[in-house]
């Protein structure tokens, strides 16, 4: 009897405690619907919305329900990443086989048009990146891209 009480307390202590482990799916979730602070290997915060990490460089992601606080701890501690806002770059055009005649007027991420105010607030690391696709000209008129004026389209896939 003494010994399932004491397993029953520490189980109590342990549980209570409130930090536990998530995976990256999960870690999305807490901080866009939950709104969890999360810290990028306890230095940098940022918003797992429009911050793409590359999941084979997480090493740990821990919750902590009491602080609502998320912390996700990579491998690499400076994974090369980039800005949508440097999408015209000769080094990113370099860097995707893009050519300098590539002007990029719509930026499409994960199925979600990116807003071209809104491209400075968004991160994404080059391992995160499953696929990028440039739909040019008359295709992207084709689409029915409107808006972009008969310029190309970037499209970016992370999931």
């Amino acid at each position: 009897m003494r010994r399932n009480s004491f397993y029953i307390l520490i189980f109590i202590l342990f549980s209570s405690c409130g930090i536990r482990s998530v995976n990256y799916k999960k870690a999305r979730s807490l901080d866009i619907k939950k709104g969890y602070k999360t810290l990028l290997n306890k230095e940098t915060e940022i918003e797992l919305e429009k911050y793409y990490l590359d999941t084979k460089n997480i090493a740990e992601i821990t919750a902590d329900r009491k602080t609502k606080t998320l912390n996700i701890f990579q491998s690499n501690n400076e994974p090369e990443s980039f800005n949508l806002t440097e999408i015209e770059s000769e080094e990113f055009k370099k860097r995707y086989e893009m050519t300098n005649r590539d002007n990029i007027s719509l930026v499409v991420l994960n199925g979600i048009l990116v807003d071209k105010n809104e491209r400075k607030d968004y991160r994404i690391e080059h391992n995160a990146i499953k696929s990028l696709l440039v739909i040019k000209d008359a295709d992207a008129t084709i689409l029915n891209c409107s808006g972009n004026g008969g310029k190309n389209v970037l499209i970016i896939l992370t999931e």
